[in-house]
């Protein structure tokens, strides 16, 4: 019962406050509007805009080149999301189709070379194979990986 009071109490007081702030404003009718100066942009500025919508077309051009690479090393691309602002990242999704054998890893890894982010990407992904094994919580097994290229690259292993 003590806690209702006291937050019947709180609501009364700060609804006491706001009460007294707008009677203290001119004509008590509320705030006054905002300068438009302060408000915010509808959009970033086309500088930050442009470099955004750049890296994102970056990436995803490099990411479409990876991916033939990423199919041969047992990896199929279900699905791709793009976060779009500062800094902009494009997460692919993939499930693995097939694990493969020491010489094909090495076969897929002398022929991406070329291809920087590919090459990376494979570098990464099939370092988690052995930790995508020796994960076991209850009944769930590991289903997806992604890999969220951004500022802060990082592979997130899902497991359902």
């Amino acid at each position: 019962m003590a806690k209702l009071s006291l937050m019947d109490g709180a609501i009364r007081t700060a609804g006491g406050v706001v009460d007294e702030v707008k009677h203290a404003l001119p004509g008590g009718h509320g705030p006054p509007p905002v300068p438009q100066e302060l408000v915010p942009p509808e959009e970033p500025p086309a500088p930050l805009r442009d470099f955004s919508h750049r890296k994102i077309k970056q990436i995803t051009d490099e990411l479409h080149d990876a991916v033939p690479y990423l199919e041969k090393a047992g990896y199929v691309l279900d699905s791709l999301s793009v976060d779009i602002g500062m800094p902009p990242k494009v997460v692919p999704r993939f499930t693995v189709r097939e694990e493969i054998d020491e010489a094909t890893k090495d076969a897929v890894l002398a022929e991406s070379k070329e291809h920087r982010l590919a090459h990376l990407i494979l570098i990464a992904v099939l370092k988690t194979a052995p930790l995508r094994r020796a994960v076991r919580v209850g009944s769930l097994a590991f289903r997806e990986l992604e890999i969220h290229c951004g500022a802060i690259p990082k592979i997130r292993l899902v497991f359902f």
